[in-house]
């Protein structure tokens, strides 16, 4: 999981995985950043939109996110997840499948 979208109070955010050491410049940096909320305040962040964070900067954010998730999976996960980006089809996982761990939030890699 790289992103968590969030509406609490009618303010939109989103949680971002990231590296330590960047995320807490980005923290005392931007207003419209905190700490990971519910989270590993280490490796998350969440950013609030419409706030002094610009597009291209949580553009950013998101993109080293994906990346930064992708590269701790597997080979195997890395391949399922290249044909999905491809379009190709994919047999959907079952509840007993030992790739994916299913609760009652989210549909997540292992």
């Amino acid at each position: 999981m790289f992103a968590i979208v969030a509406l609490r109070e009618e303010q939109l955010s989103v949680s971002l995985k990231g590296d330590p050491s960047d995320l807490e410049v980005l923290v005392s940096q931007f207003d419209g950043i905190s700490p990971g909320y519910h989270l590993n305040k280490r490796h998350w962040v969440t950013v609030r939109i419409n706030s002094d964070v610009n597009d291209s900067l949580l553009k950013d954010l998101m993109d080293r996110s994906y990346k930064l998730v992708v590269s701790k999976m597997t080979k195997a996960q890395k391949n399922r997840l290249s044909v999905i980006e491809a379009g190709g089809e994919y047999p959907p996982p079952t509840l007993h499948s030992p790739v994916y761990r299913i609760n009652s939030r989210s549909l997540r890699f292992k």
